[in-house]
């Protein structure tokens, strides 16, 4: 499938910020700044990501866990480009200037993957979300863990109701 992966490097980029704040090291700093370009590098014209980078650089744009879809790899992505942007350090105005676009278009994305009202399904005798069926609560919970810190950058209703009616679906 590839040498790296937006999924893998998103889930480092979190742990980086997260710990930047608590020892704010030049070190940790460096891997925010690296982590965070491969990231951007790997958004496809769509507004999702590719998934899979091959050793050469080249993204892998024809495996199916690699495509530019609205999945997994996309909403850690967001998730750790939220994450990003919460984070106070030295010469990252401009990577968060990038981030703050990126998650802009994906959210406006998500809100329109999750407009509609959300409808119960019946499978094996259990009645449940039909997101729940579509996306997982693992995907919906990363979703929901990116819309909190963008909210927290750019508070609005809008982002607000979309919070909320995500978790009305996993409740």
């Amino acid at each position: 499938e590839g040498f790296t992966c937006v999924d893998d490097v998103s889930r480092a980029l979190v742990f980086y910020c997260r710990q930047y704040k608590v020892n704010p090291l030049q070190k940790y700093l460096d891997k925010i700044k690296s982590l965070s370009r491969f990231i951007m590098y790997m958004r496809a014209p769509n507004g999702y990501y590719y998934n899979f980078m091959f050793t050469d650089k080249q993204i892998n744009k024809v495996h199916q866990n690699s495509k530019p879809t609205p999945n997994f790899w996309s909403w850690r992505a967001y998730w750790a480009l939220s994450e990003l942007s919460l984070v106070d350090g030295d010469g990252l105005q401009e990577i968060q200037a990038e981030a703050r676009n990126q998650l802009s278009s994906l959210t406006q994305k998500i809100d329109l993957l999750f407009q509609q009202p959300d409808e119960l399904i019946t499978i094996e005798g259990l009645t449940i979300s039909k997101r729940m069926a579509d996306f997982g609560g693992d995907q919906m919970s990363v979703i929901l863990l990116g819309l909190t810190n963008y909210y927290r950058i750019n508070p609005n209703e809008t982002i607000k109701n979309l919070m909320q009616n995500i978790g009305e679906s996993i409740l």
